[in-house]
């Protein structure tokens, strides 16, 4: 076939409902995306005149999956994470700068993850769930110092 002949029948192929072409497709039935919640709350310390957002999400993290948040973290401010797994596998938490450079992690052989820095600058930073367990796992992430 030439190369017009090949496109028409590209179109005509696409154009045509596979069932007329003796196709017979079915949609997979996909159990719903469970959506993500994310909470926010601020909490003031009286006693310090200080206002402090946290930043709260649970969710599921597939097998052998990586999460990923990008947050602007509070130059000068102590920030932290905190994953709490549901104890079916082991999760690793990384933090990393907006140049990509490591910052701090948490990657022992538990679901229970802390990483606490405080950046010299306000900027953004991206922190990586990852989970390395053959079910998925099912966390909640809280990030305090969020800007």
């Amino acid at each position: 076939m030439n190369k017009i002949a090949t496109a028409i029948f590209s179109i005509l192929f696409l154009a045509t409902p596979k069932s007329m072409l003796g196709f017979n497709f079915q949609k997979e039935s996909k159990p719903p995306i469970e959506p993500k919640t994310i909470t926010f709350t601020v909490e003031v310390t009286p006693e310090m005149d200080e206002v402090e957002i946290v930043k709260t999400n649970t969710t599921t993290v597939k097998a052998g999956g990586t999460d990923v948040y990008r947050e602007i973290f509070v130059g000068g401010q102590k920030c932290k994470a905190i994953v709490e797994g549901d104890g079916d596998t082991d999760l690793d938490l990384y933090v990393y700068d907006e140049n990509d450079n490591l910052i701090v992690k948490d990657d022992d052989n538990t679901d229970y993850c802390v990483c606490e820095w405080q950046p010299r600058w306000s900027g953004q930073f991206v922190i990586r769930v990852k989970n390395l367990g053959r079910v998925y796992n099912r966390y909640t992430i809280t990030l305090r110092g969020v800007q």
